[in-house]
């Protein structure tokens, strides 16, 4: 396995509907990750367009042409800093008047050189937004990463692929904060980002808007699912953390020597014993 190293920054603030405002905060978590010695820094779900059905509730008089200069301009602010840049926008999709929900990857040239749409969409999701029907793999410094968006975390089958794709970084980008709050969620979002973790072997960053009622705060986590670094809940934060392959020895580790036999269909360990004919079960 290619051994690979890189210092990554997640980031959250309050997503708005303001185009120009969300920009405004990117551009300066993008300098604070920098000064923490970040080679790639992680945005939220929709982070630069807002999130339609949460910020708005129409496309009707979007400012498109506003997004397109942000987008430079965040692109043009990755190449002076010299960072990978992941961020969550909308996206024309075409043939539809629904965008996509999509994450895009900036090298640090400022050149696009992914984009992932978000594949699994809420019933609300569906009422603004077109479905993706693709993967987004990218290598950066030796390390292969995969990006996914928010609902997507309720698919183990989604991380499963990425699995088979080498990927052993996950960028996913969440949106989770509600006006009201969802007891049940703010236990079961952070164990199941955990989960995915753990049972892939990957680092995932996941990363949330810090608006009210957040259903969990921004997190990075190792592959055997600890969680390496955390943001305060609800306010305006960045952390980072250092992805080593070279480490992988000292992670525990309880599935990479079987997630291949299970994918491919043998639901156990070791060599079963096949009983005679006359003792099997119907």
């Amino acid at each position: 396995m290619a051994h690979g190293r890189l210092r990554v920054a997640t980031a959250q603030f309050a997503v708005s509907a303001d185009i120009a405002r969300n920009a405004r905060a990117m551009r300066e978590q993008m300098r604070q990750a920098r000064d923490l010695g970040a080679e790639l820094v992680h945005f939220s779900e929709a982070c630069l367009s807002g999130y339609a059905g949460a910020e708005f509730n129409t496309w009707n008089g979007f400012d498109w042409a506003r997004l397109r200069s942000e987008t430079d301009g965040l692109r043009e602010l990755a190449r002076e800093l010299k960072l990978w840049l992941c961020f969550g926008t909308a996206h024309r999709a075409r043939g539809s008047d629904k965008p996509h929900n999509s994450l895009y990857l900036a090298d640090p040239n400022g050149t696009l050189r992914r984009r992932y749409d978000k594949r699994f969409c809420t019933r609300g999701d569906l009422r603004y937004y077109t479905p993706g029907t693709r993967f987004a793999v990218e290598t950066v410094n030796g390390i292969k990463l995969g990006m996914l968006i928010c609902y997507d975390f309720r698919f183990p089958e989604i991380y499963r692929a990425y699995y088979k794709r080498g990927v052993r970084l996950m960028l996913h980008s969440f949106h989770q904060s509600r006006e009201t709050p969802n007891a049940l969620m703010r236990e079961v979002a952070p164990a199941h980002i955990m989960s995915r973790a753990a049972e892939n072997f990957m680092y995932v960053s996941a990363n949330n808007t810090s608006k009210r009622y957040q259903w969990f705060a921004s997190r990075i986590h190792t592959p055997d699912g600890a969680i390496a670094a955390i943001a305060p809940r609800n306010r305006r934060a960045i952390v980072a953390c250092t992805v080593d392959l070279a480490m992988d020895a000292t992670f525990y580790d309880a599935v990479t020597a079987n997630i291949r036999r299970a994918m491919d269909g043998a639901l156990h360990t070791g060599d079963v014993e096949r009983p005679p004919r006359r003792q099997r079960r119907r």
